[in-house]
């Protein structure tokens, strides 16, 4: 079997403090030099007041900030290769200079940045910055878009695994000095409130020697690439506009595709980090509501065969053929098949940001398909999240609604009397925070997008504090935002030992990445990115494992509520602290648990039924 492959420590670029953007200079400026039109620097505004990213803290380049060039940004190659040097090598250079390792130690080396790709390449730039060896195998990925910080890992691990005692370094980033758009595109515009400087250094490895000092092994890892279809591989693209300007395209059905994507992704991974609890409650909702299909009686007449063209005509409309309303007991077709969608059109500033479509008609095109969401207005993050916990609990098959009840024998809409009460109860679905992944690493887009994805996976603000920081500091920094939230949870909480980390990115294509990480040790790592929060942020005294006990304490809380606090605090506490000295994982201790307490019910019965009988027998 090969070795594992371990996350050996990581470093998030921090940009210099002058390289901070003031966005209402940068309004300003916009005006004074009548770059845009008014009413485009007025949707771009409303648009920035709802992206969740602060008005002063993010970093642009000096290439683009108005504070060094500025109306006048530089977008020449030269420019491009200046930003990109100053990101990538210096995270690499924070590496090395935080681990102790040196340039001669790495075997590999993966580069990523989408719309920036010169020649010689990003990773010939670092070979040559920092001197690597001759054999050094390096690589550099091009136009994967912000999932390749998660997706990347795939490829890192596949090599790493044809290799083995070798060390990997991953260095992502995207340079935003090309992607500049001077047009009047909205689709394009939102670029450049968004994205932000950044980049990071990821050192992974499986030389047992450095097991000792890694801090995370891969577990899992899922890729979903749904770029089969036009409406995907056209959602995010770089290209020019009409007037010939240069910029990078989100379209209006980028939140129904990452969606489509993230649902796929999330289903497959939902069996490896459910508990056990969770899991049989899944089969045991799934086998009630087949048993209640099965025993429900018809409670609808069939209808009488039709004679003639026009009793054929009336019988198909009383049917609910054609899209009209069908009887009490028969299926009622949607009309018309809608799907939340990102507008374009009357409020334009709600691209990306929320959606305007209404409610989905209640049909799924298939068990893993996100497409229909069921909320009114509902983001992108809500649609995946919901489809990929439906389609985890087995409740939404071909051909049902959102509420889980069947449309052809039940009512399609929930209108009809179908199977019952019962039969229109929306299926079971596990809550993720409830789950064996105890830190939520998400790519935060935007803030509507994780508020939607926050409720939908029924995470609290604790577990969504790390995205929503990142976003609001850093802005979204690309295929490096999920790196920069790991740094902040392991800057501001710590990781204990055995816990497991959810990494979610999503990216053109559409392309969709999970990874779960398991601590190797305990972590209680402040990165330079975040040094200026441990001040404020510090945790309780006890550090990493008095934070970690008081969201467990918070976890137990949620699920007996009905527990006095103290004591769901101690028990929670208690199980983490045992589970962490016999160095188990959490859920397989539950298991553990789950296992004994089967067995002994079972000898309990057992013994229940067959004293009595020697009993008799001695008798």
């Amino acid at each position: 079997m090969a070795p594992p492959v371990m996350l050996f420590d990581l470093y998030t670029y921090k940009p210099p403090a002058e390289f901070k953007a003031d966005q209402d200079e940068i309004a300003r400026m916009w005006r004074d030099t009548g770059r845009y039109h008014e009413d485009d620097i007025r949707f771009m505004e409303r648009v920035f007041a709802n992206s969740g990213l602060s008005p002063s803290a993010t970093h642009l380049p000096p290439t683009l900030n108005p504070r060094f060039v500025g109306g006048c940004p530089r977008t020449d190659m030269e420019a491009a290769r200046e930003e990109c040097g100053m990101a990538v090598c210096g995270a690499v250079e924070g590496l090395l200079r935080k681990t102790g390792l040196r340039p001669a130690d790495i075997d590999i080396l993966v580069t990523s940045c989408s719309a920036f790709c010169p020649t010689p390449s990003i990773a010939s730039m670092v070979v040559n910055k920092f001197g690597m060896r001759e054999d050094v195998q390096a690589y550099h990925l091009g136009g994967m878009g912000c999932a390749n910080g998660v997706v990347g890992v795939n490829l890192v691990a596949d090599l790493l695994k044809a290799r083995p005692n070798c060390l990997a370094v991953f260095v992502t980033t995207e340079t935003l000095t090309p992607t500049y758009y001077a047009g009047r595109d909205r689709h394009r515009l939102l670029g450049l409130l968004l994205f932000r400087m950044g980049g990071a250094a990821v050192a992974l490895t499986n030389r047992p020697s450095l097991r000792a000092r890694a801090k995370y092994v891969l577990q899992h890892r899922v890729r979903v690439h749904t770029g089969q279809g036009d409406d995907s591989y056209r959602a995010i693209h770089f290209d020019e506009d009409e007037e010939g300007h240069l910029g990078m395209y989100l379209g209006k059905n980028v939140c129904k595709e990452a969606s489509r994507a993230l649902g796929l992704a999330m289903t497959q991974i939902a069996p490896r980090i459910l508990t056990w609890r969770q899991l049989f409650a899944i089969a045991a909702d799934a086998a009630q509501r087949r048993a209640r299909k099965l025993l429900a009686p018809k409670t609808a007449a069939k209808p009488k065969p039709a004679t003639g063209p026009h009793q054929q005509h009336q019988q198909h409309h009383k049917s609910g053929g054609g899209g009209g309303g069908g009887g009490r007991g028969e299926a009622r077709q949607p009309a018309e098949e809608g799907a939340s969608d990102t507008s374009v059109s009357g409020r334009s500033d709600s691209i990306i940001i929320s959606s305007s479509g209404s409610s989905s008609s209640g049909r799924h095109h298939s068990p893993y398909s996100s497409s229909s969401s069921t909320a009114s207005g509902g983001s992108c993050g809500a649609a995946a999240a919901a489809a990929a916990a439906a389609a985890a609990s087995g409740g939404s098959r071909p051909g049902t609604d959102a509420t889980g009840s069947g449309n052809g024998n039940g009512s399609g809409n929930g209108n009809g009397s179908g199977n019952g009460k019962d039969s229109q109860r929306a299926p079971y679905r596990p809550s993720l925070q409830q789950s064996t992944i105890r830190h939520f690493i998400l790519h935060a887009g935007g803030a509507r997008v994780l508020s939607d994805l926050g409720s939908a996976l029924q995470l609290d603000a604790s577990r969504m504090a790390p995205s929503r920081d990142t976003l609001w500091e850093y802005g979204n920094v690309s295929s490096s935002t999920t790196w920069y939230t790991l740094a902040h949870v392991e800057s501001l909480g710590g990781v204990r030992r055995g816990e497991r980390v959810l990494q979610v990115g999503v990216g053109s294509g559409i392309k969709c990445g999970v990874n779960v990480w398991k601590a190797l040790r305990d972590i209680h790592d402040v990165h330079d990115a975040w040094a200026h929060r441990v001040i404020t942020d510090m945790p309780p005294a006890g550090g990493a494992a008095a934070a970690t006990a008081s969201a467990a304490a918070g976890r137990a809380a949620i699920s007996a509520p009905g527990r006095p606090a103290a004591a769901v605090a101690a028990a929670a506490a208690s199980r983490d602290e045992l589970a962490a000295e016999c160095g188990m994982d959490p859920a397989a201790l539950q298991c553990l648990v789950a296992v004994v307490t089967v067995a002994a019910v079972a000898t309990a019965l057992l013994l229940h039924v067959l004293l009595p009988a020697l009993h008799r027998a001695q008798a």
